[in-house]
């Protein structure tokens, strides 16, 4: 895969992943108020399909782009550049949704009391966001700490079993991991291109091969699939272990969650690198390319707009359909919109 073919698999990637987050969202704010407020979407199956893998997916893409930017700029100016790239965003929503809580009268209390509101709904705002700031802060500095070497990284991630599942840092938690492997992962493709470039072109020609692999992936995680229930869901039990109960299943319920993560995210992953066509799928190409606008757009529309138009409905497939498209088709509406202004775009995405 040459390099104009890798940055359009990358786009594709991508927007298979927001396609999806869309989707997820649809279906927890787009079927009504009962469904929403009684969490049955935690027990649809599509729902579990796509809360599986789709954000470590986007965590995997960020670890991979981390690695030629931390080579090209060095660690401390691409722990700079993050820092300022998803801050900014993070402030200006946060300052919306503040202002939305006051003009609703949500707000009150005194001037400590206000302040206090406005941290936490810091601290809430794109959760994602946060989590890609303290997956990169930290992988930086443990880069440039040991040198390059992975085990670090493997030794703080066994930390996180006692570290609080405070704030965001139980996102941070469950997805590092996948940033230290794609960035790994591309490490090893830029150090072998040769070797993997020409194991790939292997693979692709015996097609009978590349099928039957394909078929074991997707039964590998099917198989897994099974055995997702609510636990499995990072809002629902963390990471930290709770040593006076039941420490060994926390544990084998974040080993579970991270396992799945990397089978399900390699599905989409190894279907684009394998099959040339998706890499020209270019509508596809431009959600990826969008990705960020329609992530933060699509949280606001489910929370102040969807869930409120549908609460009366019932689940259903065909409105769920309906609904992705129409979200996902305004989502990008606003999202190039925001890009029109240099201003809006540094504000409202950091780019």
């Amino acid at each position: 895969m040459n390099k104009s073919e890798r940055n359009n698999a990358i786009d594709v990637i991508k927007g298979i992943a927001i396609v999806l987050v869309v989707l997820g969202h649809c279906i927890q704010f787009g079927s009504g108020n009962d469904f929403l407020s009684g969490e049955a979407f935690y027990d649809s199956m599509l729902f579990k399909i796509i809360y599986s893998f789709h954000m470590p997916l986007f965590m995997l893409v960020s670890g991979f782009l981390g690695y030629k930017s931390i080579e090209k700029h060095g660690t401390r100016k691409h722990m700079v550049h993050q820092i300022r790239s998803q801050s900014i965003p993070i402030v200006t929503w946060s300052v919306i949704l503040y202002v939305l809580k006051g003009i609703s009268g949500s707000l009150s209390g005194g001037t400590l009391n206000l302040l206090k509101e406005y941290v936490w709904t810091f601290l809430g705002t794109l959760w994602f966001l946060w989590a890609l700031i303290m997956c990169s802060c930290v992988f930086c500095l443990l880069y440039s700490i040991s040198k390059g070497k992975w085990w670090i990284h493997l030794l703080t991630i066994l930390t996180f079993f006692v570290i609080p599942d405070r704030f965001n840092l139980v996102y941070f938690k469950f997805l590092y991991p996948y940033y230290v492997v794609g960035f790994y992962w591309n490490k090893q493709i830029s150090v072998n291109e040769g070797i993997l470039y020409n194991m790939w072109t292997t693979v692709r020609r015996k097609r009978r091969a590349m099928i039957t692999g394909g078929l074991f992936w997707v039964a590998s995680f099917a198989g897994l699939l099974c055995f997702f229930n609510r636990d499995a869901f990072i809002y629902s039990t963390g990471v930290m272990i709770d040593f006076g109960n039941a420490p060994m299943r926390q544990i084998g319920i974040d080993v579970y969650r991270w396992a799945i993560g990397y089978v399900g995210a390699l599905i989409p992953i190894g279907t684009v690198t394998l099959i040339r066509k998706l890499t020209d799928c270019k509508w596809l190409a431009y959600f990826g390319a969008r990705s960020l606008g329609i992530y933060i757009t699509n949280t606001y529309i489910n929370l102040y707009v969807l869930k409120f138009i549908t609460w009366e409905f019932q689940f259903n497939w065909v409105m769920l359909l309906i609904e992705t498209i129409l979200v996902t088709v305004i989502c990008c509406v606003f999202a190039e919109l925001l890009r029109q202004s240099k201003i809006t775009k540094k504000l409202f995405l950091g780019r």
